[in-house]
């Protein structure tokens, strides 16, 4: 072939790993995976003491993750089937805080995803751009000052129930699926764009104050538990007026008819449930200044009930264990020599990590395979790492080059295979 042959070529070069959690772990400090995590069934990864974790990429969970961090970051793809712990301790400051800002999210009808937030000053954010599928129990707990509660432009599909605690709560995507959403305890104020599709039964334990933020009422929200010291606000305008209204006790619906200015009118649905008490209810026109607005007022028609709720037993859409909080994995039983070393793709080339071992072998095994003309290839093949003793250490790079030229081109592939046998230290090099 001619030197001055038209040639274009990229290499590839990728080191692809992901984590297998196959035993126990914990592991103490701050961390940032870089790399797909996988936690099998039965098996825990607990972190401890650090003031920042971060999972960056894909993070599947069949057994436990409990995670105790003054910062918490996930933006990679959740799936889980069994239990999430992530549990922010923090001082009141403005980097403290957990944000679940992931790519998707699937709770399994099985699956616990628990976030607990101290005292901080950041907002803080619960959702996926792609997808957000609930079939099991979130739990969201959160005391100051905002949480944001967001899906794709598709929704969120609730089939399970989100319970929340504490805090300013804004949800301002569809959720359809017929579900729960359980109001549990500390919630300043929860905020609802009446817009976007909303299919789910509310469950309010205690007083709430609940703000429907936009229009469109003609489709009824559903609320169970309401009682004395809670209240249902509909923004209206500064010429809204409440023309009549009426409970039916043997249905439970509420209809509100409202106007706005001249003959235009609207009407708001509202289903409590059946039983409650129609003298005691109170619908009525307020004003609420805007938080953050330096003194601006927004007109509300404003819903309250002055006794107690007929319905004291949780609605069949809603499930709640006796217990979803962090101090659950104080149950677990994690050796604390069981840890992990520093994710493998965080590691530069000149870094290494070390393991203990008395003895460590190789093997290297080497495949080619031929790449036709004109066809590329950017695949990479994610190989799991288990770091037990006694077991062997898979690590595998895959080495892809691809390209254009009137020859085919080779594709390579190496793996090298690390066996750990006992307590010693061993550095083993990343590049």
């Amino acid at each position: 072939m001619n030197i001055y042959s038209v040639f274009s070529y990229i290499i590839l070069l990728t080191l692809c790993q992901a984590i297998e959690i196959s035993h126990d772990v914990l592991q103490t400090g701050s961390i940032t995976y870089n790399e797909p995590v996988t936690i099998d069934a039965d098996k825990s990864l607990k972190i401890t003491s650090g003031t920042n974790v971060n999972f960056m990429d894909s993070l599947d969970v069949d057994g436990n993750l409990c995670v105790s961090s003054n910062y918490i970051n996930v933006t990679g793809a959740i799936t889980n089937s069994h239990n999430i712990y992530l549990y922010n301790p923090g001082t009141y400051s403005k980097t403290s805080g957990t944000n679940i800002s992931a790519k998707s999210i699937l709770n399994e009808k099985e699956g616990l995803l628990t976030v607990q937030n101290s005292v901080y000053q950041a907002n803080e954010l619960f959702g996926a751009s792609d997808s957000f599928i609930n079939e099991g129990i979130i739990n969201i707990e959160t005391f100051f000052p905002n949480m944001s509660i967001y899906g794709p432009g598709s929704g969120i599909e609730n089939t399970g129930t989100i319970a929340l605690s504490g805090g300013n709560i804004t949800l301002s995507s569809s959720v359809t699926g017929g579900g729960c959403i359980a109001f549990l305890g500390g919630i300043t104020t929860f905020y609802l764009d009446s817009t976007k599709e909303i299919d789910q039964t509310f469950w309010l334990q205690e007083g709430r104050e609940f703000y429907v933020i936009r229009g469109s009422y003609t489709k009824p929200l559903v609320f169970r538990g309401f009682n004395k010291g809670s209240s249902i606000r509909y923004q209206g305008s500064t010429k809204t007026k409440i023309q009549n209204w009426n409970y039916n006790p043997a249905n439970g619906s509420m209809v509100i008819n409202i106007s706005s200015s001249g003959a235009s009118s609207d009407i708001i649905n509202i289903d409590f449930g059946p039983g409650y008490n129609a003298s005691l209810f109170t619908v009525g026109i307020n004003s609420v200044s805007i938080t953050g607005s330096d003194g601006m007022m927004q007109r509300y028609v404003t819903v309250k009930y002055n006794g107690e709720t007929p319905e004291t037993t949780l609605p069949s859409e809603c499930r709640l264990p006796s217990s979803m909080d962090y101090g659950q994995c104080s149950v677990l039983h994690l050796s604390s020599s069981s840890s992990l070393p520093p994710p493998s793709s965080s590691l530069s080339s000149s870094s290494s990590s070390s393991i203990k071992a008395t003895q460590v072998s190789s093997s290297q095994e080497s495949t080619q395979a031929s790449l036709n003309e004109h066809e590329t290839s950017s695949r990479c093949s994610i190989t799991n790492t288990k770091t037990e003793f006694e077991t062997t250490i898979y690590t595998t790079h895959r080495e892809y080059v691809t390209g254009t030229n009137s020859v085919p081109i080779t594709l390579y592939s190496k793996v090298v295979t690390y066996f750990v046998a006992a307590n010693h230290t061993q550095t083993l090099s990343s590049s």
